[in-house]
C-alpha cells in the first residue's frame, strides 16, 4: 500500500502510522496508537536493562512460617516497585528432596500474589536443592 493511502486508512480509523523498521527498504509501517507503541519500547527497554543486573534474591524454605512469607512478599513488593529483578529461591525439605511440589506451590503462591507489581520472566526452575523463579517489574 502506498504511503498516501496508508496515512488515509489510519486518519480514517483515528491511529497513527507508526514506522516498524527504520533500516528495512520499502520501509514497513503499522497502524497503531503511538502511545501504546512507545509505552512497549520503553518497558522492552527497561526490561532490557534490567536483566543486564543480576536480580535481588530472597530465599526460604519450605516450612517457613507465613508471617515470614508475608515478610518476604512485602520485601519483594518494595524490591519490585522500585524497579529491581527479584529472585525467590525456595529450599527444598533436605529429607524430601524428591519431591519439589511444595516448593512449587509457595513460589506460584508467591508470584500470583506479586501479580500487580511484577511478571515472572519465566516458569519456575530447579537449582541444586531448591525450586526458584524471577520476577521483573511490571
Amino acid at each position: 500500500m502506498a504511503a498516501p493511502d496508508a496515512m488515509k486508512l489510519a486518519a480514517e480509523r483515528g491511529l497513527d502510522l507508526v514506522r516498524l523498521d527504520t533500516m528495512s527498504s520499502p520501509p514497513r509501517f503499522a497502524l497503531a496508537h503511538a502511545a501504546a507503541r512507545a509505552a512497549d519500547a520503553a518497558r522492552a527497554a527497561r526490561v532490557a536493562a534490567g536483566a543486564a543486573k543480576p536480580p535481588k534474591e530472597l530465599r526460604l524454605r519450605v516450612a517457613t512460617g507465613a508471617g515470614d512469607v508475608e515478610t518476604k512478599r512485602k520485601q519483594a513488593e518494595g524490591l519490585l516497585a522500585a524497579g529491581h529483578r527479584v529472585k525467590f529461591r525456595v529450599e527444598l525439605d533436605p529429607r524430601k528432596r524428591s519431591d519439589p511440589g511444595p516448593a512449587r506451590a509457595l513460589v506460584d503462591t508467591l508470584t500470583k500474589s506479586l501479580a500487580a507489581v511484577g511478571v515472572p520472566e519465566g516458569k519456575p526452575f530447579n537449582e541444586k536443592g531448591a525450586v526458584a523463579v524471577i520476577v521483573a517489574p511490571r
